[in-house]
């Protein structure tokens, strides 16, 4: 085991499988943290990042090739913060540049530790985030921020694990935090111009799991985008869950084609949205593939308090799929219990989406609708809501001002099924079809099989 301290920084003749220990300094532990990834990476795989207890104070960290775990000794124990959470006076976090010869690997936004290649266990620890403006300022669709974008950042052909992690966000200028994401799982990007717009060269990889975590005041805890062929799977089980209490919400994957991603066993107070399902560009980090991603959302608990107008549990909306077009992605929405609070809130919001199946959720509280779909009129470069199968969902407790289910205008051969539907549901579409079980109508027949299903591994 090499003790790595402020007063001992060499690193050299590091061997395979050894654990290199950081200890608190009390002021700027950024080049003692840098250094041990360093000398773990030198080492080989299954070398070790330990962070001892205590309170560590840093700015930007980038790892290239790192396969390991970091390890702290325990929540609430060791407690890793930016540099102007010990003072706001001093430097902030700046952007990351992953090789310093290679200006492509330059990520545009800040970022407290990013992992690029490799496989990363991290757990046992808590990120506090406690600045106001932890970030020097920097610049996206030409406008200023001083945020921390995103605390920990996976990107390339890397696999992660992260459990019993805990991240702590606080008030700040971006939507009222002080950083966005606590994880993102994200291909690499680059900006068009500087403080423009960034556009994906390089997608991600690997396959990801998020268990037993506790995220609050962090603006939208998980994000995932264009993960291409990899799986990834928050909680899954019901004692592998995670906690989220954060303002904007708690998974926001986009543009993930070929790839598995379930969410599911996870408690969420949120006041915005839950789940946002949402892809604008699919193809942006290369040809779509023949296969969809696929999304399971199931077995959640998932509460939007004090919600303003459009806020919504689950959100599933296809913007990158063009009028005619097969779908980016499908999804099952399953078995969750979805509490909705505020005039215009949504319990689930489709778009532009098709082959959806939402089954036996249950909604709660009161808003606008519980299950919505299809109600925007068609854009150009998006199509109608296509062929969702909504069956045996629980709204007898919701208190909806326009319907418990409505069907918009902009819906297509869509079921539902289920007691009461023909006085549960506004239907404005086209050739949908409900099946009302209290009549005693034959129920649909057996489901289409999914490449898995929730709780298994995938």
């Amino acid at each position: 085991m090499r003790i790595l301290s402020p007063e001992r920084g060499d690193l050299a003749r590091a061997s395979k499988g050894q654990t290199f220990v950081v200890v608190p300094s009390g002021d700027d532990d950024t080049a003692h943290i840098q250094a041990a990834f360093n000398a773990s990476v030198a080492a080989g795989p299954g070398s070790t990042v330990r962070f001892a207890a205590g309170h560590f104070y840093t700015n930007g960290v980038a790892v290239q090739g790192f396969n390991g775990s970091v390890i702290g000794a325990g929540r609430g124990k060791t407690v890793i913060d930016s540099l102007r959470g010990l003072n706001p006076a001093r430097d902030g976090v700046g952007l990351t540049q992953f090789d310093p010869n290679d200006p492509t690997t330059l990520f545009p936004v800040p970022v407290l530790f990013g992992f690029d290649g490799g496989s990363v266990s991290m757990s046992n620890l808590t990120f506090d985030i406690t600045a106001a403006e932890p970030a020097e300022t920097w610049f996206l669709i030409d406008l200023a921020w001083t945020d921390l974008r995103v605390v920990v950042l996976v990107t390339g052909d890397t696999s992660s694990r992260f459990d019993r992690v805990e991240f702590v966000g606080h008030a700040g200028s971006s939507w009222g935090v002080n950083n966005v994401h606590a994880i993102l799982v994200g291909g690499m990007r680059q900006l068009d111009n500087p403080g423009g717009i960034w556009s994906v060269i390089q997608p991600t990889r690997g396959h990801h799991s998020i268990t037993r975590c506790w995220f609050k005041g962090v603006g939208d805890a998980i994000g995932v985008q264009h993960l291409t062929g990899g799986k990834l799977r928050v909680g899954q089980t019901a004692s592998r869950g995670n906690v989220f209490d954060t303002p904007i919400g708690a998974f926001s994957p986009s543009d993930n084609p070929d790839s598995d991603l379930e969410f599911s066993y996870n408690e969420v107070h949120t006041y915005h949205a839950g789940v946002s399902v949402i892809d604008y560009d699919a193809g942006a980090s290369g040809p779509i593939p023949a296969r969809p991603g696929h999304y399971v959302i199931s077995h959640n608990s998932i509460d939007v308090l004090d919600a303003g107008d459009w806020d919504n549990g689950v959100v599933l909306a296809d913007y990158g799929r063009a009028p005619g077009s097969a779908a980016t992605f499908t999804a099952l929405v399953a078995d969750n219990t979805i509490t909705i609070d505020g005039r215009k809130a949504r319990g689930i919001f489709g778009d532009n989406a098709r082959d959806v199946e939402v089954l036996n959720n249950r909604i709660f509280g009161s808003g606008f609708a519980g299950i919505v779909a299809g109600v925007r009129p068609p854009e150009p470069d998006c199509d109608e809501v296509i062929g969702w199968l909504i069956r045996d969902n629980g709204l007898k407790h919701l208190i909806a001002t326009k319907a418990p289910i409505w069907l918009g205008p902009n819906t297509r051969r869509c079921r539902v099924v289920g007691p009461n539907v023909t006085t549960t549901v506004l239907d404005e579409g086209i050739g949908n079809i409900l099946t009302d079980t209290s009549l005693g109508s034959p129920p649909p027949g057996p489901l289409p099989p999914w490449p898995w299903k929730p709780g298994s591994r995938p």
